[in-house]
């Protein structure tokens, strides 16, 4: 990612919102609708779960969350007014073998069989005088790592790289060769881990014990 290019919004956890109806100079995306313009951000869900915070929207609104990696593409669930409705809520996106305790004023959980989850969400605009009520609606879709939802330290992850013995990184089940697609820059994201030492596959850390899950 460049950072200094002038698209640039922070890397993950981020949204990048386009308020104002496309012209044939804009390229972002390639199919927009002026009608519903996009919001869209990345979410690494290795070191913790999300949080994401929507207000009280008047009008049609739908925050599609999907695994993105190169083994899965699915939609993990929909944040909007056709799914959890219209009213403020914080929804909480876990990713996979997570378990623990769902906080007080969680409204839904979503969860991901990855641990990339992308999101490319879109409001209405009635029309190009509708430009700043969409804008201050878009301002307030807000995503946070749980630990700061909760006012917590925040939860970091391992950083060991695979080549030493018993790294350990992640590979997808379907791989034939698991070690050599644990070592891949894409598949960090992927659902199980693998020991880069021997090649088997080895369990999730869990986030904490409760008997209420996510």
């Amino acid at each position: 990612m460049d950072a200094d290019d002038p698209r640039y919004v922070g890397g993950f956890g981020r949204f990048r919102h386009y308020s104002r109806p496309f012209i044939p100079a804009n390229t972002d995306v390639v199919t927009p609708n002026n009608d519903t313009p996009c919001s869209w951000a990345w979410l690494d869900l290795r070191a913790e779960p999300w949080v994401v915070s929507v207000p009280a929207v008047d009008r049609y609104y739908v925050l599609p969350f999907r695994d993105d990696d190169t083994s899965y593409v699915g939609y993990v669930g929909y944040v909007g007014a056709r799914t959890t409705g219209q009213d403020a809520g914080d929804h909480l996106l876990v990713g996979p073998g997570r378990r623990g305790t769902v906080p007080d004023g969680i409204a839904g959980v979503q969860r991901a069989d990855t641990f990339l989850v992308g999101v490319l969400g879109r409001t209405c605009l009635a029309d190009p005088d509708d430009v700043d009520a969409l804008r201050a609606i878009q301002e307030r879709y807000l995503l946070r790592p749980l630990s700061r939802y909760l006012h917590a330290p925040p939860r970091t992850r391992s950083r060991n790289r695979c080549g030493r013995s018993g790294a350990k990184r992640t590979w997808t089940a379907s791989s034939s060769s698991p070690c050599w697609t644990s070592c891949s820059s894409s598949s960090r994201y992927s659902t199980a881990s693998a020991d880069c030492a021997t090649g088997r596959p080895s369990a999730s850390p869990a986030t904490g014990s409760s008997n209420r899950r996510p």
